[in-house]
């Protein structure tokens, strides 16, 4: 749904060899949610130990949660990364950039087992998977060549650090169980990071719903009515981040046939400079502080709706993956199904890294990523 992404066009060509991007683990808060302090201290550009691009900590943050929160399988059964290994990563040289600079791809999969073809596990989410695409100087710090806007990362040579003027993008999903008897269809956890050259940046972070929202005037219900006190957190994030502050504001019209996939409560900007990029104000420092911000507290209400539908479930409030027992639940299962499969077949149809990644990978390996991982139809 971000149309200025499939504008771009970069000639490189692609040389198709898996990258292992070396990353440092770092101790997690205990507590809820993040702060900007939280972020300075992790990501590279701030002089961090952790390496990688400008989302990196972002991914991070939101995969440890979602490791640490009880809602997947540990089991071998469902592998930490199931994304098989010649699509788990890629890389390309970075066009017109100094030799070693690399545009690479990461690529992981969590599966909780459930809402397959056989329902093995009672977790109300059936998969999580991220994309993570940066554009990174040189391993080396030697040389100090002026055209590659990068921080280094002085704590170890072999972990890279980011190039600044140039494309970073992270595309983060949790997909719902569609096998949930006694709600209605649960939302997709969307989040959308775009850097473009020249410090442009897209964000969008919802919950994304999976069924045409009822009415079109006053307040529009996005989650089940049971949870209408999630619905109050997440319309209160809204509030706190997109309309009591400007530092994100709306990032303008949603095409029309996007529109049934965004809640009233997404966060959808665009970022750009319009003066010294070293200010305290610069987009990027509003995407390091505010953007990650806002990301954090929306992945963390998402976590912690999940764990109360799982509890619902626990106390026989709800019943995932249980046999319907009526016309209804029935009619609820297929439709919350079928609204992923739509969800799916329009990200698939309409994705618009598409064009990036196939100048930047080639396009079989390409539409394979896209078919058989980021966007595999239920």
């Amino acid at each position: 749904s971000y149309s200025i992404i499939s504008r771009i066009s970069i000639a490189n060509r692609p040389r198709h060899v898996p990258v292992q991007i070396p990353v440092r683990r770092r101790r997690q808060s205990s507590r809820s949610g993040c702060t900007s302090t939280e972020l300075n201290l992790a990501n590279p550009l701030n002089g961090g130990g952790g390496g990688g691009g400008i989302y990196r900590p972002f991914a991070e943050y939101a995969w440890s949660k979602l490791q640490q929160s009880g809602l997947f399988d540990a089991s071998d059964t469902h592998p930490s990364n199931s994304v098989p290994e010649e699509l788990a990563s890629n890389v390309t040289p970075a066009r017109g950039m100094p030799e070693g600079t690399d545009v690479t791809i990461e690529v992981r999969s969590m599966s909780s087992g459930a809402g397959g073809p056989h329902g093995e596990n009672d977790s109300p989410i059936r998969l999580a998977r991220y994309a993570l695409l940066e554009t990174l100087a040189p391993s080396s710090n030697e040389g100090n060549d002026k055209e590659v806007d990068e921080i280094s990362n002085s704590n170890s040579n072999h972990y890279r650090s980011a190039v600044l003027n140039a494309i970073h993008v992270l595309n983060l999903v949790v997909f719902p169980n569609p096998n949930v008897a006694g709600c209605s269809a649960l939302p997709v956890l969307g989040l959308d990071l775009v850097t473009l050259p020249n410090n442009k940046h897209l964000v969008a972070i919802d919950f994304q719903p999976l069924l045409p929202l009822p009415g079109t005037t006053g307040r529009r219900i996005v989650l089940p009515s049971q949870y209408a006190d999630f619905e109050e957190r997440f319309e209160g994030l809204h509030r706190k981040h997109c309309l009591d502050s400007n530092k994100l504001p709306w990032g303008g019209d949603i095409p029309a046939v996007a529109q049934r996939y965004f809640s009233p409560y997404a966060v959808w900007t665009r970022l750009g400079d319009s003066s010294d990029d070293n200010d305290d104000g610069s987009a990027l420092t509003v995407v390091q502080t505010e953007v990650f911000r806002a990301f954090c507290e929306y992945v963390d209400l998402y976590i912690d709706l999940m764990t109360k539908v799982q509890q619902d479930n626990e106390a026989g409030l709800l019943r995932i993956n249980a046999h319907a027992e009526d016309a209804r639940e029935i009619r609820s299962n297929e439709d919350a199904k079928q609204g992923q499969r739509d969800y799916l077949l329009y990200r698939r149809e309409n994705d618009p890294a598409r064009p990036m990644l196939k100048s930047l990978y080639g396009e079989e390996w390409t539409e394979k990523l896209i078919g058989d991982v980021l966007f595999k139809m239920l």
